[in-house]
């Protein structure tokens, strides 16, 4: 940013500003929202152990949608950013117009001040007036012009050292420091939430039955004394049905022939 050294005396500038401000009062131009904002940032430069400054110029967003830059020549709207590059804080610079012309690259400082009076001083441009201008007297008898661009607007970023140490901590890290730097991530342990169970019965099963056995009436236990005079009187039974079936008789049997059996059987028996 170029600071153009100042030959002219402060009460002269201030007057000047005085009779530009009175005007923008009296036009109702005091609100209106600026074209252009100025940026100064204050740096630092610790190889040289010495303070600077850089600036920026921005354009409103609103004037370029409102069609600000179809109607401002391109090479008007090229003045008008050099002279912003020379305001002060309060957006007044007195910048001579061969510096101008220099900056921009026209051949004069007339064909600057052409520029200024046809498409920029007092012209209302996306509906905004854009530039101011002043003539004014120097002590030597002089004429020179003082410029301000329509409540322009000078943010300025003064140095925190402060930043820098913080920059230097999230940034020292070169490439072959970064790669043998671990990054620990602390993961802590998180209990699952317990779920409980929804109610389930289980059916019962089935239980297989097994048909009651069918028990016979028990036969009576006759010792083997009675089995043999059972066997015998069976046996003389039929002998004696025989014979009777013969001889056309009753069919009970004879005891001396059970008994004949009955001994018969029973000395088998006991061998």
């Amino acid at each position: 940013m170029t600071t153009i050294k100042n030959t002219i005396p402060k009460d002269v500038i201030e007057k000047g500003k005085a009779i530009i401000r009175k005007q923008l009062k009296e036009e109702g131009l005091t609100k209106q929202p600026p074209v252009l904002t100025i940026n100064v940032k204050e740096q630092y430069d610790a190889d040289n152990d010495e303070m600077f400054k850089t600036g920026a110029v921005s354009i409103d967003l609103d004037f370029i949608r409102d069609g600000g830059l179809q109607v401002l020549q391109p090479t008007a709207l090229k003045i008008l950013l050099a002279i912003a590059s020379h305001a002060d804080k309060d957006g007044f610079t007195f910048v001579s117009q061969q510096t101008i012309a220099e900056e921009v690259g026209l051949r004069s400082r007339q064909q600057v001040a052409q520029r200024i009076n046809e498409d920029l001083k007092d012209i209302k441009v996306g509906g905004k007036v854009l530039l101011k201008s002043v003539m004014l007297n120097k002590p030597d008898g002089k004429r020179f012009c003082l410029y301000h661009i329509v409540n322009c607007k000078v943010v300025q970023d003064t140095y925190n050292p402060d930043m820098d140490e913080q920059y230097d901590d999230d940034y020292s890290l070169d490439v072959e420091d970064a790669e043998d730097t671990a990054v620990v991530v602390e993961v802590q342990n998180v209990e699952p939430e317990a779920i409980e169970p929804e109610a389930f019965i289980m059916p019962e099963k089935a239980v297989e039955t097994a048909p009651e056995a069918v028990v016979a009436p028990a036969k009576p236990v006759l010792n083997i004394v009675e089995q043999i005079r059972a066997e015998a009187k069976e046996k003389a039974k039929d002998s004696s049905l025989n014979e009777r079936q013969k001889h056309n008789v009753g069919i009970d049997a004879d005891n001396e022939a059970v008994d004949v059996l009955f001994d018969s059987l029973l000395a088998q028996t006991a061998y």
